[in-house]
């Protein structure tokens, strides 16, 4: 088998409901999620022994979700076989991007190519590894209900906006996030909508993020953020997942990179992006 690869899309949040904890600690949502056009990259091939490397420093060890998924997938399919992986970081880290749930995705797909193609483990493997990864696999345009994994797609996939992100120099645990939720009493956080949101969007009542206040609780340098960006791109801006990643709607891809060109200085990315029909691409 010759290398394959995979792009593992960045997955936002247009916006995140925020229910009190059930019986097993974790807290049921409402989110509209969707996947964009902005990548980490992921190629597999064979090898003579298991290896993994990642271009990000901090997450090049075997502890990786992306590894992880692939070698619960290798033990499913009983087989034993020595893969190498690697993974090209292009998403931030701890950004409320999904990436680490994207690159786990796009390894469950690189898996079942070279692995077992008739092995249907990988929706049940995305559940037990992380809530994300499920929607990850699918893509497209969602609503996410219960701990994250119930996903319903939503048809078409909305076509009349781009996104303008960008990345304040934070980093915030999700689990952190949420509890510091509870701490503050569950707050709502602020909403968008009417003629602030795209004409595919309307339908929907506005748009929010109850994680906002507790992300700005826990780093109140998002809110300064948020100010800043909003300023810059005279717009209304959403923080997407559990932060701290800031993003807005735009016409078009042109429109969205010249906001993304424009951001603050220093940031941990900027970039524009479009909704796509799927969470991971083979290439």
């Amino acid at each position: 088998m010759t290398e394959r690869n995979a792009l593992a899309n960045a997955k936002v949040n247009l916006n995140l409901i925020v229910q009190s904890p059930a019986s097993d600690g974790y807290h049921p949502i409402r989110s509209l999620a969707i996947s964009v056009d902005m990548a980490d990259r992921l190629a597999m091939a064979i090898s003579e022994e298991d290896l993994f490397e990642c271009s990000a420093e901090d997450l090049n060890h075997e502890g990786n979700l992306a590894w992880r998924a692939l070698v619960a997938y290798r033990n499913r399919s009983l087989t034993h076989r020595p893969i190498a992986l690697r993974l090209d970081k292009r998403l931030p880290i701890a950004a409320g991007l999904g990436g680490g749930s994207a690159d786990a995705a796009a390894a469950l797909v690189l898996a079942k190519e070279y692995f077992s193609a008739d092995l249907d483990a990988e929706v049940e493997i995305a559940a037990d590894l992380g809530s994300d990864i499920v929607f990850c696999l699918q893509g497209g345009f969602a609503m996410l209900e219960g701990r994250g994994n119930d996903v319903k797609p939503i048809e078409p996939l909305p076509e009349d906006f781009a996104l303008g992100v960008a990345t304040p120099p934070f980093e915030l645990s999700t689990g952190a996030v949420y509890r510091k939720w509870d701490e503050l009493g569950e707050p709502e956080g602020p909403a968008i909508g009417g003629d602030a949101l795209p004409p595919s969007m309307r339908d929907y009542p506005p748009l929010r993020n109850d994680l906002y206040p507790a992300a700005v609780a826990m780093e109140p340098g998002i809110a300064e953020w948020r100010d800043m960006v909003e300023r810059t791109w005279s717009r209304p801006v959403f923080m997407t997942g559990s932060g701290p990643s800031l993003a807005a709607y735009f016409i078009d891809r042109d429109e969205a990179n010249a906001a993304a060109a424009s951001a603050p200085s220093g940031h941990r990315g900027s970039f524009a992006a479009e909704p796509v029909g799927s969470g991971v691409v083979l290439v």
